[in-house]
């Protein structure tokens, strides 16, 4: 029992070790949004310091409300939100559903309201996100 219990926290020791190393490797000053470091060094850089994870510095989230903000005076825009890079434009009229926006480069997706099994994986996958990780910019 003991043997098992010594190697138990060997083997915890380890693991925890390796995480910290792999931790301290792991520091980046650049922001890297949606894999592209090009575009990320337009929006901005950090420093040194540790955000929580989902959340993003200051002066992208800015930059972020303030593209999004000329979404909203668009015709039939009900509201519009913005998450991590994400810029997502609800329509107002019946059936339009939300319109989501690559903020890095404005490559678009539509998900209409539609019937569970006609829902694209696409919009499946963004509809996975929490409601509490969507910022609103705007109501109309």
């Amino acid at each position: 029992m003991t043997k098992k219990l010594i190697i138990f926290i060997v083997v915890v020791l380890i693991i925890w070790l390796s995480a910290v190393y792999y931790n301290s490797k792991n520091k980046s000053e650049e922001i890297i949004i949606n894999g592209n470091s090009e575009q990320s060094e337009k929006i901005g850089t950090t420093t040194k310091e540790k955000l929580p994870i989902g959340e993003i510095p200051e002066s992208v989230e800015n930059a972020l409300f303030q593209k999004a903000e000329t979404y909203c005076n668009k015709e039939n825009t009900a509201s519009v939100y913005v998450s991590t890079g994400t810029i997502k434009v609800v329509g107002s009229l019946l059936g339009a559903g939300a319109t989501y926006i690559n903020a890095n480069n404005d490559t678009s997706f539509s998900c209409p309201v539609v019937a569970p099994e006609y829902i694209t994986q696409e919009c499946k996958d963004i509809m996975n996100i929490s409601e509490q990780s969507w910022k609103k910019v705007c109501e109309n």
